[in-house]
């Protein structure tokens, strides 16, 4: 049994009573685990304003842009396929998608939020959402680029999400719909049973239908029935930014593949490399223009995007934040070692070695440090760089090389990296060490 501070959960669940008596919200179904094991699981409140109607742990629920999660996660996966790459332009899988600078874009764009399109609630004003083709039809003849892509991070309600399901229906080698896909691909071997795009009848009698309270910007019409929202309850739903319904319970087997690296009960869904460059902050210190507006408007200090690829994460900033000011820098849903074997969140200063032209720096100083890209790419000279600023500022570092090139290599160019003033040859006469992998010609510490 992991250990649970109780008391905290109690409190819990003490705020989420006062916060539904206080008007904020009707109910709640939370789950929490710890370590892979459900430590909290609980129905507070109810489906409406009156009460009439208690809520239950096995309640459906329409997640609006969690639905974004599972298009992000199919494109992760179709990357590791070799059916694209992050790098490839849209416009080189979805010919239709032109016109300058848009036509720049590449799936990383997409992913992080930073394409140069506007972010917009709709393709067209008055349009049915609940369909895929006339969505990306309506996207490529309405929405284009406002800045070449990388230059701004504008969080994308519709747009991206719409480009990256199509882009997965039109090259499935399997010839399927996008909602086929969702389910043979993802929820089916992750046993989501209880989870679709579009709400399956089989869940309809357990669905809480939305109250949107006036707080969405537009009407998410459909073809197939009545309703300013009718989206979110039409079986025949496919949109890969909203459309999708779930429980507490599938989400919680959804973000237990995260964070076990991309695998549940014998399932792999993403290897654990992808997921670790995933919930790498991709935006730099650039912020989400969505929130920007926000955070000027109540007279807050603008914060930094800090979107992966697909994934928003918390950052190291002390700054109004969706996730809160305690949750680890690389929260997504996911959770570092140190948080889950001694319960307290991780203290992480912010990179210290090697800045970029920008200000932002590379590498973290006393933690071990990461660098992975193609043969002959700059990683050995990037590390070179950053175990001179250590060596120079009267640190120690050490390199681990696993491409096997040898002490000479691996060595001799620190001297004109910056290190050419003794710190190189200090270290080395103070402990400088080398180890050639087990069995190599040349084992030995020198």
């Amino acid at each position: 049994m992991a250990k649970v501070w109780h008391h905290r959960l109690d409190t819990l669940r003490e705020v989420i009573r006062a916060d539904i008596s206080r008007g904020d919200y009707y109910g709640m179904v939370l789950q929490v685990g710890r370590g892979g094991e459900t430590v909290f699981e609980e129905a507070i409140g109810a489906a409406d304003g009156e009460g009439l109607r208690p809520l239950k742990t096995d309640d459906v629920f329409s997640i609006f842009s969690v639905t974004k999660a599972f298009t992000n996660v199919l494109i992760l996966k179709a990357v590791e396929e070799g059916r694209l790459a992050l790098t490839t332009r849209v416009r080189d899988m979805l010919p239709e998608f032109t016109g300058a600078p848009r036509d720049q874009a590449t799936y990383y764009h997409l992913l992080t939020h930073t394409s140069g399109m506007p972010g917009v609630w709709t393709p067209k004003p008055g349009m049915f959402l609940d369909r895929l083709d006339e969505l990306y039809e309506a996207v490529c003849q309405n929405v284009h680029g406002d800045v070449p892509p990388g230059e701004r991070c504008d969080y994308s309600p519709l747009v991206n999400h719409v480009l990256m399901g199509m882009t997965l229906v039109r090259h499935d080698p399997k010839g399927r719909d996008y909602r086929t896909i969702l389910h043979e691909d993802l929820f089916a071997p992750l046993g989501m049973r209880s989870t679709a795009m579009g709400l399956r009848e089989d869940l309809r009698s357990r669905h809480i239908k939305p109250d949107m309270r006036g707080m969405v910007p537009i009407k998410h019409l459909s073809r197939d029935m009545e309703g300013d929202h009718a989206l979110f309850e039409s079986p025949l739903t496919e949109s890969p930014h909203v459309g999708c319904a779930s429980t507490t319970g599938d989400l919680y087997r959804f973000c237990e593949m995260l964070r076990r690296g991309g695998e549940l009960d014998g399932v792999r869904i993403l290897s654990p490399r992808m997921l670790e460059l995933a919930r790498q902050n991709q935006t730099g210190t650039m912020p989400n223009e969505l929130y920007k507006a926000a955070h000027l408007r109540a007279g807050w200090e603008v914060a930094p995007a800090y979107i992966g690829l697909g994934f928003s994460l918390r950052g190291t900033a002390i700054c109004h934040h969706q996730f809160g000011t305690l949750t680890s820098p690389l929260a997504t849903g996911l959770r570092d070692l140190t948080w889950l074997t001694t319960g307290q969140p991780p203290v992480i200063e912010p990179p210290a070695w090697v800045h970029r032209t920008d200000g932002t720096a590379l590498f973290y100083a006393g933690k071990v440090n990461g660098i992975f890209g193609d043969p002959e790419c700059g990683k050995t000279w990037l590390a070179q760089i950053a175990i001179v600023e250590a060596l120079n500022t009267g640190g120690t570092a050490a390199m681990i090389d696993v491409d096997h090139n040898g002490a000479t290599h691996t060595a001799a160019p620190a001297g004109g990296r910056g290190g050419g003033t003794g710190a190189v040859r200090r270290s080395r006469r103070s402990g400088w060490r080398r180890r050639a992998p087990h069995g190599s010609r040349g084992a030995g510490a020198r």
